[in-house]
């Protein structure tokens, strides 16, 4: 598994496809597949905006957030839940959204930490995990995701969470099959 992290990102500026594409190219390179095999890098898109290849095996995640852009992709013929969310860390109204939208146990783990920047970290990661968790069921983090229990929810689904460093001041929450959880996962700059 691969998360290919593009820098100094502006959005608009660089097509998030042309992106998936310089990402798959970087995958074939390693691959132990004929590359001819993998997908020509036509990417399309859900009714709920999910991007996908036409051809299988491969599948992938994107997001950006701030000045960066990362693509979680796997090699697999397998169609399953795959999902990344990347968050700058920044000042922000979370007791607001946090008493809005996160169940009890969530608003409990927030309020639990000492200090105020802790607390901030603390709703950004639960963020980024709802964030992944709805891309990987491709159904977006609506309001039935915002208001559960994520972690539970993931756990019901088989799903596994696992957060990754990608820079300082940002989050970054993968969302995967259990059975992945304990992959290296191949940092790679684009």
């Amino acid at each position: 598994m691969y998360l290919f992290v593009k820098k100094a990102y502006s959005a608009g500026k660089e097509n998030t496809d042309s992106l998936v594409n310089r990402s798959l190219a970087e995958l074939k390179k390693d691959t132990s597949r004929r590359p001819e095999t993998l997908p020509a890098g036509e990417v399309l898109r859900t009714d709920r905006g999910k991007p996908y290849f036409s051809e299988g095996g491969v599948i992938f995640s994107v997001s950006h957030s701030g000045d960066l852009w990362v693509c979680l992709m796997k090699e697999t013929d397998e169609d399953r839940p795959l999902g990344v969310d990347l968050q700058q860390i920044r000042k922000s109204r979370y007791e607001d959204l946090s008493d809005r939208y996160f169940s009890r146990e969530e608003k409990a783990f927030i309020e639990e930490a000492d200090t105020q920047e802790e607390k901030q970290q603390r709703f950004f990661t639960l963020w980024t995990e709802k964030e992944a968790c709805g891309k990987a069921l491709g159904t977006g983090i609506g309001r039935d995701l915002l208001a559960e229990n994520v972690r539970s929810r993931c756990a019901e689904r088989s799903l596994a969470l696992k957060m990754l460093h990608i820079a300082d001041g940002y989050l970054c929450a993968c969302c995967m099959p259990e059975e992945w959880v304990g992959e290296d996962i191949d940092i790679r700059e684009l």
